[in-house]
């Protein structure tokens, strides 16, 4: 081609061949090749989406929470004597209401996700049938892996109010009335059980899969993580994701996943209700012998689990990759929404951190 005919074009020039085996060597150091530039670009694509859709979330529920005290005024369930400064609100229709708020803001945002992606809505939210006995193994053994958390986290608490280091916990009002348990349950075991693992294990982690099993568990439980905002919860959410993502990766089953979610936070809403109305004395009493007993079973349970014929502890990876476990999760974490989704949410653990929220 004569290039005087191409005045003002741009001339593609190949990169000079490498000239012996070390240039070679650096040569596919530093110039990746076709297939690890895709993939680097589909990864970046899906955290680009995925992180947009966390920080629509937290959007739509900021502006929901600005301006509830005025729906709530609106649909009675909040009044306001303006001489004396003081308020006065239902507790139970609130709770209930802001688990309205929470449902819409968090299901829709992710249901967009898994309607704009490739997967099909079966694969990203598959339910094939385990078994019960396989399934009360794996329920068995999270819950036991949840409450070995739960005591590592107390176990920090503890040393840090030795050490003087003071660690804000979530606090919430409390009403000793039947229906307002029965809400409370609503909102903090089952809503959450259904709500995190439909966007977590489920369009996430479903939507990640095909850049590796491993890559899909570990992202979906890091930002499972972050997004309990308080510093305390952050390592038991994350290592809870990590169960929960394996589980489903070697289950095909969302399943087992929502019952550990469901049972792990019933069981601190029970606890928590019962606190309100023992001695404390007999709570820590009942808080660790449950604990205890949940503890050892679920040691069983694994055990069982580990010796089966078909081992579900073993984690074959089937998704071929170019690019390393650990240049596929920096690539991730690197694309530009998902660095203004992790600031976003950093900012949000410190002010949980503070106790602010």
């Amino acid at each position: 081609m004569n290039c005087k005919t191409l005045r003002g074009a741009i001339m593609y020039y190949p990169p000079y061949p490498p000239r012996s085996q070390q240039d070679l060597r650096n040569y596919h150091q530093f110039v990746p090749s076709y297939e690890e530039y895709e993939e680097k670009n589909q990864i970046r694509r899906q955290a680009n989406k995925i992180g947009l859709t966390m920080v629509g979330n937290r959007f739509f529920y900021l502006i929901f929470s600005l301006f509830s005290s005025f729906f709530l005024l609106l649909i009675g369930l909040m009044s306001v004597d303006y001489y004396s400064g003081t308020y006065e609100y239902d507790l139970t229709g609130m709770t209930l209401f802001s688990m309205i708020i929470y449902s819409v803001c968090f299901f829709f945002p992710f249901l967009i996700l898994a309607k704009t992606g490739d997967e099909s809505i079966s694969s990203l939210l598959p339910f094939e049938k385990v078994g019960g006995r396989v399934t009360a193994l794996l329920v068995l053994a999270g819950v036991g892996i949840c409450m070995s958390l739960n005591i590592q986290t107390s176990m920090m608490l503890t040393i840090g109010e030795i050490v003087g280091i003071h660690i804000p916990l979530p606090e919430s009002p409390y009403e000793n009335t039947v229906s307002y348990i029965i809400v409370s349950v609503l909102t903090t075991a089952l809503l959450p059980a259904l709500l995190e693992e439909f966007a977590f294990r489920g369009v996430i982690l479903g939507s990640l899969r095909r850049f590796g099993d491993g890559f899909a568990v570990i992202i979906s439980a890091m930002l499972f993580g972050i997004t309990h905002f308080y510093i305390t919860q952050i390592p038991m959410a994350f290592i809870l994701g990590l169960v929960m993502g394996f589980i489903v990766v070697k289950t095909n089953s969302l399943l087992p996943g929502i019952l550990i979610h469901f049972f792990n936070n019933f069981f601190a809403a029970g606890i928590d209700a019962l606190s309100h109305n023992i001695s404390p004395k007999l709570y820590i009493l009942i808080f660790y012998v449950a604990t205890y007993l949940l503890l050892g079973i679920g040691i069983l349970c694994v055990l069982k689990l580990s010796k089966s014929k078909n081992s579900l502890i073993s984690f074959p990876e089937r998704a071929k990759c170019v690019l390393p476990l650990k240049k596929r999760v920096a690539v991730f974490c690197s694309s530009g929404v998902m660095i203004s989704a992790f600031v976003l949410f950093g900012i949000c653990i410190l002010l949980g951190s503070l106790g602010v929220l």
